[in-house]
């Protein structure tokens, strides 16, 4: 059975798992900034692979154009970095969630993923809002409870800062997200 997109075959570079969520991440883009009139928009945008890391600033305005292409180009530089590492991405997206003033509403972190869990992150605790290591642990590409032991408490943090969690997943571990990113 091939993968389909809109039933196109997903074979070559166009269909490839990095490009269709790249493609997703500046569609959710554009439509995070429409109907917004005046207000700030601000984004981060944070990779996870073998480790997470902030790519650019910790955060530009996308409801300003020169914010939105920013935040395009962060985007653009998104690249596969082997594994995926849920815990370090966004324990991460909580400690960026942390370091935005109280005052700010409407926080949300995003989560877009293409994979299951296949990495634990080093330190869950760090609180670093640029970059946090991978336990360097290779579990080939099989998700283990110590991929995502730590995903229920780190979400936790997340929302009792008052941002709202998504998960966007294609590809793999549609049962798994649900089950993780619920808070215990």
């Amino acid at each position: 059975m091939k993968d389909t997109i809109d039933g196109r075959e997903t074979q070559g570079s166009e269909y490839n798992r990095l490009t269709i969520a790249k493609r997703t991440a500046k569609e959710f883009l554009r439509e995070y900034t429409k109907n917004a009139g005046n207000s700030k928009r601000y984004v981060s945008v944070v990779q996870f692979g073998s480790q997470a890391k902030r790519v650019g600033e910790k955060m530009v305005d996308v409801n300003t154009a020169e914010g939105l292409k920013k935040a395009n180009q962060y985007v653009d530089q998104l690249m596969y970095d082997g594994g995926t590492n849920l815990e370090a991405g966004l324990a991460l997206a909580r400690n960026i969630i942390n370091s935005v003033p109280n005052n700010v509403s409407n926080k949300s972190v995003i989560l877009l993923t293409d994979g299951a869990p296949t990495a634990p992150a080093k330190n869950v605790n760090a609180t670093d809002t640029s970059e946090i290591k991978s336990a360097n642990k290779k579990t080939g590409g099989i998700t283990n409870i110590e991929d995502v032991d730590d995903l229920p408490e780190i979400v936790a943090e997340i929302k009792n800062a008052g941002a709202k969690v998504h998960a966007v997943t294609f590809a793999y571990g549609r049962v798994l997200y649900r089950y993780f990113l619920k808070t215990r």
